[in-house]
């Protein structure tokens, strides 16, 4: 994909404050690798994301059938199961990559599923992204409305929820993403003590010109574990999948901005202009 690269490369020379968070992330995320191959690394991730911004376009208006004729569904059988029990609550622990458009509209076509959404500056691009996010969930819900978030969990409903964004201190434990503790998420707990929802995590990728959906094994609760345990298991099953495809993951995040210690973050500051 040609021009997709060329975006993304074009992406990084437009924004460059975007282009050293994402070489300040891949630093902390693969310290073994040398300076070239993390530069190799770095403009592969540009030239996903530019790919990303056409596959955006395919999730909006490619049909249904040609959708299904691009992608690969895997899913580990029992969570497979739970997933298609219309009475079971599933939380599907999604993630964001350079895909993320693309993936979710592939996984609304194997999955009936409900999705989190956080809404944008730009009222136009807000009410694009939604009306085409719309076609792929059975049902969205605003990231801060837990009301409605409780409800469809307790009516048996399964839903998409991203934890891989540092949402500040107030709503996040500290736990260990690629060796450096960053905020994560601390709702998994919360949501199955309320509604009895399983955790299945959730990832879509993209090999060659095709794309897979893999529902992979369901993280079950430990007896005695604490909330920072739980997403430091979390994060694992992210490394894990990240690291087979690394140039896909959304690096473009803050991932580290909130430190435990409430020193520095560790990327460049904006230049105002």
């Amino acid at each position: 994909m040609t021009l997709g690269g060329w975006l993304g490369r074009l992406f990084f020379r437009l924004t460059p404050y975007r282009r050293a968070i994402s070489a300040t992330n891949l630093a902390i995320a693969f310290p073994a690798l040398d300076d070239a191959a993390r530069q190799e690394l770095l403009r592969a991730h540009a030239e996903s994301i530019g790919r990303g911004i056409i596959e955006t376009g395919m999730a909006w208006f490619l049909s249904e059938k040609r959708l299904l004729a691009l992608s690969r569904f895997e899913a580990d059988s029992a969570a497979l199961a739970l997933l298609r029990d219309p009475h079971t609550p599933v939380i599907l622990i999604g993630s964001h990559s350079t895909l993320m458009e693309l993936g979710v509209r592939l996984l609304g076509l194997y999955v009936k599923a409900g999705g989190m959404y956080r809404p944008l500056n730009d009222p136009f691009f807000h009410y694009w992204i939604r009306h085409h996010r719309a076609r792929a969930a059975t049902e969205l819900i605003h990231y801060k409305d837990m009301r409605h978030t409780l409800r469809f969990l307790q009516a048996g409903g399964n839903l998409w929820y991203a934890l891989d964004q540092d949402m500040g201190p107030r709503v996040s434990v500290f736990a260990p993403f690629f060796g450096l503790d960053a905020a994560s998420v601390n709702i998994l707990p919360k949501l199955r003590k309320r509604t009895g929802a399983h955790w299945v995590p959730v990832y879509m990728w993209r090999e060659g010109n095709r794309y897979i959906v893999r529902v992979a094994a369901e993280i079950k609760p430990e007896e005695g574990e604490t909330d920072t345990d739980v997403m430091r298991r979390v994060n694992a099953d992210y490394e894990a999948e990240i690291c087979r495809y690394p140039e896909q993951y959304y690096w473009l995040h803050r991932r580290y901005k909130n430190r435990p210690d409430g020193s520095r973050y560790p990327y460049p500051e904006r230049r105002r202009r």
